[in-house]
């Protein structure tokens, strides 16, 4: 648990966990979840264990729990210092089948929206990587960058580093334990990091003392504002569908009008968007064969305008809905895809409830992984529009038995982890509140035993 100071960002606890589920209540939110703590503490081997936190809003800052993990993926040798526990980890090598994501969260691994480039010439590793992996918080985030040479036959495809060189090992680093045959010196031959400090954090594994060097990074620099991006994604007779990013997240804003005319006022034509870095909207009953141009605007920056026309063809045929496929996960969330003739907006819903829903036609490949849920037979609906409004609709079964304990909730009760009829409800909110935490508070103790009981056990995979 850390509480952080919004100003500087500095906290006064290393303590990062996994979360795996919550209750939300009016005063505060209570969550249960995987903590993994520095493993010099008490003399410890594996601190790892199951936690029982609290969120609160306590003025300027928030005390929070959040969520990540210190373990380095295979290969690396080293360890996250706790303060900076990572919640996605991104590898890439020189061979496609090694470059995938890692989400801390939920353990879950995919290789979708990373692509990974190297430039001989220019001495260059290009990552380009999917907001949908990373999220959309760029500047706030921080980050761990580290680079070793690759070894296909190496762990993590990662080339060893001991004492002396040899056919396929590196040298400068150490030679494995003596007593466990463990490597504890890194496999990282380069870093970055913002100022000194390298040599010094590379260096500071105990190979004797089974101890791992424990690595730290650096923070994005303050960025302005800026708007960047933006683009008349579709256009019909009668509507438009606008696209733009921020550097910063904020609420942002358009006003449109005729070409080349002055809006009437500051408040007519006038559309918003909530605080984020990427933006949409769709602009509607504009008239047939117009030009029109639109003013986007930011707080602390200068206005960016586009221009567009709108067709003088009426249309009205719907998008065609292919290749609709739904992959059940090792967790039970199921991965939605499905791929439209055009532009199109995204609904999915299970038996009358909605899951998701994105309402700007943008996207002709679209994408979505619901919520981990109940193992049972489910119906999924899926509906994409185009900018005009004309709509089609596909649905597909899918069945998901994950394993006997799935205790995920049922999509469309998501107080029900089962697939058995409603049971008697409780006389009240609060009456329901308790018996939630009682059942987290049990879940808790036994998980803790379970996994005080798996660290006395030889060869456990930590990463697992």
């Amino acid at each position: 648990i850390a509480f952080a100071d919004q100003e500087t960002g500095a906290t006064t606890g290393t303590t990062f966990v996994g979360l795996n589920g919550y209750y939300s209540f009016d005063f505060g939110t209570l969550s249960a979840g995987y903590e993994t703590a520095d493993p010099d503490t008490d003399g410890a081997e594996d601190t790892s264990a199951f936690f029982l936190g609290f969120t609160k809003e306590v003025g300027p800052g928030t005390l929070e729990v959040g969520y990540g993990s210190t373990d380095m993926l295979d290969g690396a040798n080293a360890r996250i210092d706790d303060a900076w526990a990572w919640e996605v980890a991104i590898s890439g090598t020189g061979e496609p089948g090694a470059v995938f994501a890692v989400q801390s969260e939920t353990g879950s691994t995919s290789s979708r929206g990373i692509d990974v480039s190297g430039d001989i010439d220019a001495k260059t590793i290009t990552f380009t990587v999917s907001k949908d992996v990373i999220g959309d918080d760029i500047p706030n985030y921080r980050y761990i960058v580290v680079i070793g040479s690759q070894d296909g036959f190496g762990t993590g495809k990662w080339r060893d580093v001991d004492a002396t060189p040899s056919t396929w090992t590196l040298g400068g680093g150490s030679n494995p334990a003596a007593d466990d045959g463990i490597d504890y010196d890194p496999n990282i031959i380069d870093m970055i990091l913002d100022g000194d400090g390298q040599e010094q954090m590379l260096a500071s594994y105990d190979v004797d003392g089974h101890v791992y060097a424990t690595l730290t990074g650096f923070e994005m620099p303050e960025i302005p504002q800026q708007i960047f991006g933006a683009s008349v994604e579709t256009v019909t007779s009668s509507s438009a569908v606008l696209t733009w990013s921020t550097t910063v997240s904020a609420a942002t804003s358009i006003q449109y009008a005729l070409a080349d005319q002055q809006p009437v006022d500051g408040t007519t034509n006038v559309l918003e968007t909530l605080a984020g870095t990427d933006h949409a909207v769709t602009l509607t009953e504009l008239e047939v064969g117009t030009s029109y141009w639109v003013f986007v605007r930011a707080e602390g920056t200068e206005d960016v305008i586009l221009y567009f026309n709108t067709s003088s063809v009426v249309d009205e045929t719907a998008p065609e809905l292919l290749n609709l496929d739904a992959e059940v996960l090792d967790d039970g969330r199921i991965r939605v895809t499905w791929y439209t003739s055009e532009s199109a907006t995204e609904i999915v819903s299970i038996a009358g409830t909605t899951i998701h829903e994105d309402a700007f036609a943008t996207k002709k490949n679209h994408e979505f992984i619901t919520e981990a849920y109940a193992n049972g037979v489910y119906e999924l609906l899926v509906e994409s529009a185009d900018a005009s409004g004309n709509l089609n609709q596909s649905s597909i079964s899918v069945t998901i038995d994950v394993d006997a304990e799935n205790t995920n909730p049922n999509p469309t009760n998501p107080n029900d982890s089962t697939d058995d009829d409603d049971g008697e409800q409780t006389s009240s909110a609060v009456s329901s509140g308790v018996v939630q935490i009682g059942i987290l508070i049990t879940v808790l103790v036994l998980l803790i035993a379970f996994i005080r009981v798996r660290n006395g056990e030889d060869g456990d995979d930590k990463w697992v």
